[in-house]
């Protein structure tokens, strides 16, 4: 039983992606990892740190500065046609996992009835001033070759990066067939990942690109949930992550995957994660 793991990066040094901490630990669990990369520049950071792996591949699919929500799909969905393990596991690079919650997924994997195509993976984020907030069972693992891809899932709404069993496409844009179909069967792992989002990012870099992730989520959705102004949006996002802290637990170093401690544990001020940039002297 083999597992392949998808990542997507844009120039990842420009975003403040833990991009190379994320691959490293991928490689080290997975049987393949498929990085689909936005900009043609990010190949040469590829090659310089991981061209003498032989269970990655890399794939090309241009990212847009001003993109559309579909574009998440359409990168995810290019990976997974370059897998070839029995199951894939969909990683956004800012997802980590401890090798034993891993050695645990693969466990499950062998076990997990022919009725069901999907599993589901507890989501801990990581929240600023040391602590974590478990946000629900995200189905991000799926058996391969079955007719699943990311897409909408009739009748309900959801961002588009969940497995589908596809019926059908419906075209997006100018020409991308996005898949459309029903929910699979899916069950609860009990194995927990952990997602950083902002957490290691700066103020500045922060209060552009959530501005421009509710662009795209308006372009493709037709509202704006996140808010239709750089300084709404970066309101909306602060009063988010106060409520998160609010619902939080105390959240020890060695509580996070090994593979991320070390950024962990040098924080500094500029980054979200250390104190919310001041939210925890309000």
């Amino acid at each position: 039983m083999t597992i392949s793991i998808i990542t997507t990066i844009t120039r990842p040094e420009e975003r403040q992606d833990n991009w190379k901490e994320a691959i490293a630990c991928y490689l080290d669990l997975a049987n393949e990892v498929v990085v689909v990369y936005g900009d043609k520049g990010d190949k040469e950071l590829l090659d310089r740190h991981f061209s003498d792996y032989r269970n990655i591949k890399f794939v090309y699919v241009p990212w847009p500065y001003e993109w559309n929500w579909i574009e998440l799909p359409r990168h995810l969905n290019a990976g997974l046609a370059e897998c070839n393990s029995d199951w894939v596991m969909r990683c956004d690079i800012d997802f980590f996992i401890s090798k034993e919650m891993f050695w645990m997924l693969k466990e499950q994997l062998g076990r997990v009835p022919d009725n069901i195509d999907v599993l589901s993976i507890s989501k801990f984020n990581a929240i600023y001033g040391g602590r974590y907030l478990m946000k629900g069972s995200i189905p991000i693992v799926f058996r391969n070759g079955v007719g699943i891809g990311f897409g909408e899932i009739l009748g309900e709404d959801t961002d588009l990066c969940y497995p589908v069993r596809v019926k059908s496409h419906r075209v997006v844009g100018e020409d991308y067939m996005l898949p459309v179909g029903d929910r699979p069967g899916t069950m609860r792992s009990g194995v927990q990942f952990w997602n950083y989002g902002y957490f290691f990012k700066t103020k500045d870099f922060t209060r552009k690109e959530f501005f421009r992730m509710s662009r795209a989520w308006n372009r493709f959705f037709g509202n704006w949930e996140f808010g239709n102004t750089e300084r709404g949006a970066f309101k909306y996002f602060m009063n988010m992550e106060r409520e998160r802290y609010d619902m939080a637990k105390p959240c020890s170093l060695e509580m996070h995957p090994e593979c991320i401690r070390e950024a962990v544990s040098k924080l500094t001020p500029e980054q979200f994660g250390y104190d919310g940039w001041g939210l925890l002297k309000e």
